[in-house]
């Protein structure tokens, strides 16, 4: 006697079920957004939109020579590197597509947002000197010996008459300046990363996996 069983075919996990799934996962994503940013992870991104700032520009103008000279590649490189090390998520991963074609167009189209950006960086750089450092500036390092005395000098200072309430004063506006600052930077990056992902990032992979080929298994017992 032959019993033959047959097992069901595979079934390809169609795009729909995909799509539930991300969408079920969302919430919990969305919940471990702000509430899980530690004073610490929002210095490092602080830190990090202040560096792309400073060297977006550099990068940009370096970036024609080579692309001239043979060294599109490498341009292209170094741009997805500083991209991918400071803001992995607005990028794919893999060897860039670049020609010196590419790499001139880019640095044409990024060089206006990254100017920008490297002057709102240098105000917001200044302003640690001009603000948190105001009691080491000549006009005020002289009241160091009497910060919590009235003095002339501070009577047009904002935060005057005392050392302590003009240091405080300026502290506080070189923080919103630099706030200020750092959005403007943030979005300016933003700008030159789509067009760094629009010229210089790897081709795009289709998000749509090829379906399964299901095949069918057969055993045969006998007794």
């Amino acid at each position: 006697m032959r019993a033959t069983i047959t097992t069901k075919p595979a079934q390809p996990r169609s795009a729909t079920t995909s799509t539930r799934r991300a969408e079920q996962d969302e919430p919990r994503r969305s919940a471990l957004g702000p509430a899980a940013v530690s004073p610490a992870a929002f210095g490092r991104a602080a830190l990090g939109t202040a560096v792309r700032g400073a060297v977006g520009l550099p990068l940009a103008v370096a970036a024609v020579p080579l692309a001239l000279t043979g060294g599109a590649r490498r341009a292209a490189r170094v741009q997805l590197a500083v991209l991918r090390r400071f803001s992995p998520q607005r990028v794919r991963p893999g060897a860039p597509t670049a020609n010196p074609v590419r790499v001139l167009a880019h640095s044409l189209l990024a060089v206006l947002p990254a100017l920008a950006a490297f002057a709102a960086t240098a105000v917001g750089a200044f302003t640690v000197y001009s603000g948190y450092l105001y009691f080491l500036r000549p006009d005020a390092s002289f009241a160091l010996g009497h910060p919590f005395t009235a003095d002339r000098h501070f009577d047009d200072a904002w935060g005057g008459p005392t050392l302590v309430g003009a240091w405080l004063t300026h502290s506080l506006v070189a923080l919103g300046i630099q706030v200020l600052a750092l959005g403007a930077v943030h979005l300016l990056t933003a700008v030159q990363d789509r067009a760094a992902r629009l010229l210089l990032a790897p081709a795009s992979v289709s998000a749509a996996d090829p379906a399964p080929v299901p095949v069918p298994a057969t055993a045969a017992a006998s007794r």
